[in-house]
């Protein structure tokens, strides 16, 4: 969302944005009011259900093999690259949960926590992926058998319920 003038909140540590997991900076409530600046003059408005809308396929988000690739078979992993996933509203800036047919892991030990990056594709014990975004944990305890790459992690980043998303190697 853009805002002519941009938003006056109050800053904290050089944003206005809100960091769940640091529990820094203000979460916006329903009803909340947002402080608004005065600058650019606003846009023209745009009626947009006059715009007819295209028919949104499976957005495809290219991959690379992960740091625990080998926790699942061949057959999983070519199931993981084969399925569309929708978006569940389990989503933020931490990470996007995905629904679909649960991914079998070949190892059933579990994994120390391990470094996480933006874009690691984890699989938690339900099988459903996970991708994680920008405010993600530091550490987590699943196998990352996919990283998105960093446009790819982009992309994710603006995923809404509903959407249906795929993976491809790169």
């Amino acid at each position: 969302m853009a805002i002519a003038g941009g938003v006056t909140s109050e800053i904290t540590l050089r944003s206005r944005s809100y960091s769940r997991l640091g529990g820094l900076g203000a979460a916006l409530a329903p009803d909340d009011l947002v402080p608004i600046g005065t600058g650019a003059s606003a846009s023209p408005v745009v009626d947009h259900a006059a715009i007819p809308s295209p028919p949104v396929d499976a957005t495809t988000l290219a991959a690379l093999p992960g740091p625990r690739r080998h926790w699942f078979s061949d057959e999983a992993v070519a199931q993981l690259m084969a399925t569309t996933y929708r978006v569940t509203a389990e989503l933020d800036r931490t990470g996007v949960r995905l629904d679909g047919p649960a991914v079998p892991r070949c190892r059933e030990e579990e994994l120390p926590s391990e470094g996480m990056v933006r874009g690691a594709v984890q699989i938690p014990a339900s099988g459903r992926p996970i991708i994680f975004l920008s405010d993600h944990p530091a550490t987590g305890g699943y196998p990352v058998p996919l990283v998105l790459t960093p446009d790819a992690a982009d992309h994710a980043a603006q995923l809404t319920p509903g959407m249906t998303v795929r993976f491809a190697l790169e």
